[in-house]
């Protein structure tokens, strides 16, 4: 017997959706180009200072692009980004 087909959460395409998951914390997904992935979960913490991106992806323009128009959605401007 033949197992059916499974997809796992990660191997599917990125979304531009956002979902506050606590008070000042998101998260997002971005593209990502592995074999395997689809996408990588990126969190905005906010705090005192501005934010920090906790797994931005890796390096390319598709990501760079993601990041910006994720941030710009939850109305973060890039100089608020302190790490």
């Amino acid at each position: 017997m033949s197992k059916p087909a499974f997809t796992k959460q990660e191997q599917v395409p990125a979304t531009d959706e956002i979902s506050e998951v606590a008070t000042g914390i998101y998260r997002t997904q971005l593209p990502i180009d592995m074999p395997g992935l689809g996408h990588v979960n990126m969190y905005v913490l906010e705090d005192s200072r501005g934010v920090a991106v906790v797994d931005p992806g890796l390096p390319g323009k598709a990501t760079w692009q993601a990041i910006n128009n994720r941030l710009a959605e939850i109305g973060v401007p890039l100089r608020r980004v302190h790490s």
